[in-house]
């Protein structure tokens, strides 16, 4: 049942009243709210429109005022015998035999506007099962109330199977809709449309799916667009099922966060009838409803939840381990545990944070071992096929030194925003004025005071492919270990001698 502009038609002194008995510990804060009169002041117009009844809008706690309002109407109206009632809103709900639920619809009407509730049947629904004939609704044949076997409840639907399976199939075919919108769009924004699909759009079907049973058939079409579609135009690159079941995964384990709608919906359905059971209980009328005991259920049942999808995860990782080759196996242990923070970020433009397409492109095909999209094919200094592996490794051109650069320049500014006498490239051993002669020690910068006053600090950054073929057979953390290593043997001893400390990165 649905009413008429029910929050601005509430009669406020009631409304009060009813707050000061049912709610004494908030009453005095929504009196001082409430004891005047609003001003709504109109864009472009002199006149101001007083807000004299209901709650008003904008108000963070018209909602909960406006349900403490409406307990007077459910208890008057939960007198009906057999009756089982759910309010959501200015929404109202009753389950009870055709001939009750006349008697209670007639109540409703009778006494709702007293307390400002004004029922229009005309939007209103009357859901009967499959096997009730027309003729016994003969009883609301006065009214216009749509006669329905299936409708729309609280973003899903009620009644039959048929009636719910046209809806998520008309839902299903929206958000196909959707996802080729975002692949359109991923063309040119790839981030943005990345963010809108992880953030937003997946999260819009996954509570549909908690709402609704044995639905993962419907999405089928979702997934198609998704791995068929959005995916490739995401990354650049057609996908194979191993990468499909690889991008489901969370950014921690190494995926993209796009989740297969067609494996999700029997978990996500079985955890929402779970969390919500004391619920269900408490509007049957089977238990009294404690908030404690309804909160400590959603907790425990999400934490359940939760381990559950952890394991499924890391049997997913296990399984698409097993079956990659030595190359993959050290771009999933790498991802796993490392280079996710880019893609959970928001794309916000103040923040630098918006990456370009072919910026953005890039990252994820290196993350996944992708040939890079916009390379030239061969090397101009050794005419050797140039991939993305040459370009981390060749040494003519400057393309090492520049990445280098990349790291040391952005740590040197940053450091002399915070310490004193930061010097670019300070000597630390002049090999020169050694006897013997000896090679020359340079560092990428210095600072002075990062730990110790007075003393200074000295940085250097090493570059590392630790995908190069002289580095296949040693894990990544084995060859930046061995490279910190070589750093300390060559500059130990003459920082020592300087009384400095040494980072290296």
């Amino acid at each position: 049942m649905d009413a008429s502009n029910a929050f601005n038609s509430i009669n406020r002194l009631a409304l009060l009243w009813n707050v000061r008995v049912l709610w004494p510990r908030a009453s005095r804060f929504i009196y001082n709210t409430y004891r005047g009169w609003s001003p709504l002041i109109m864009k472009g117009s002199p006149d101001v429109i007083l807000s004299k009844e209901g709650v008003t809008q904008g108000d963070p706690l018209s909602m909960f005022i406006y349900a403490v309002a409406t307990v007077p109407l459910i208890c008057k109206l939960n007198q009906i015998s057999g009756v089982t009632q759910l309010w959501y809103g200015d929404d109202s709900y009753a389950i009870i035999g055709l001939s009750q639920l006349r008697v209670w619809f007639d109540l409703l009407i009778k006494i709702g506007p007293h307390y400002g509730y004004f029922l229009e049947p005309r939007k209103s629904s009357l859901i009967i099962k499959s096997n009730v004939s027309v003729e016994d609704t003969r009883g609301f044949s006065d009214v216009e109330v749509n006669v329905v076997t299936s409708c729309r409840f609280l973003g899903g639907t009620i009644g039959s199977d048929v009636g719910r399976d046209e809806f998520v199939s008309l839902k299903s075919e929206e958000w196909e809709h959707h996802v080729n919108l975002l692949s359109d769009i991923a063309k040119d924004q790839p981030q943005a449309a990345y963010v809108a699909l992880t953030k937003s759009l997946q999260n819009e079907w996954a509570f549909l799916q908690s709402v609704i049973p044995h639905c993962c058939h419907h999405f089928q079409q979702v997934e198609n667009a998704l791995s068929s579609k959005f995916i490739p135009t995401l990354i650049g690159h057609n996908i194979t099922p191993i990468d499909r079941d690889l991008f489901s995964l969370p950014v921690r384990h190494g995926g993209l966060c796009i989740r297969n709608p067609t494996i999700t919906a029997d978990s996500l359905y079985s955890t929402s009838r779970c969390a919500t059971r004391l619920l269900v209980d408490a509007i049957k009328g089977q238990s009294n409803y404690s908030f404690s005991d309804h909160y400590d259920l959603v907790s425990s049942t999400r934490t359940e939840y939760l381990k559950s999808q952890e394991v499924f995860y890391s049997q997913v990782y296990d399984t698409i381990f097993d079956k990659s080759d030595p190359m993959i196996q050290r771009l999933l242990t790498r991802n796993k545990h490392n280079l996710s923070a880019r893609l959970t970020a928001l794309p916000v433009r103040k923040d630098d944070f918006n990456l370009s397409s072919v910026e953005f492109r890039d990252a994820l095909c290196l993350r996944y071992m992708k040939p890079l999209l916009q390379l030239p094919p061969v090397c101009d200094g050794f005419n050797a096929p140039f991939t993305t592996t040459y370009a981390l490794d060749c040494r003519k051109g400057g393309l090492v030194i520049h990445r280098h650069h990349e790291i040391r320049d952005p740590f040197h500014e940053l450091s002399s925003l915070v310490w004193s006498c930061t010097v670019k490239e300070p000597v630390i051993r002049d090999g020169s004025l050694s006897d013997p002669p000896c090679e020359t020690l340079i560092a990428d910068f210095s600072a002075r005071g990062v730990l110790q006053p007075q003393a200074t600090a000295l940085f250097d950054v090493r570059v590392i492919n630790t995908d190069a073929p002289s580095y296949i057979n040693k894990t990544p953390d084995t060859v930046l270990k061995n490279a910190e290593k070589e750093k300390k043997m060559k500059y130990g001893c003459a920082c020592e001698d300087r009384h400095a400390i040494v980072y290296f990165h």
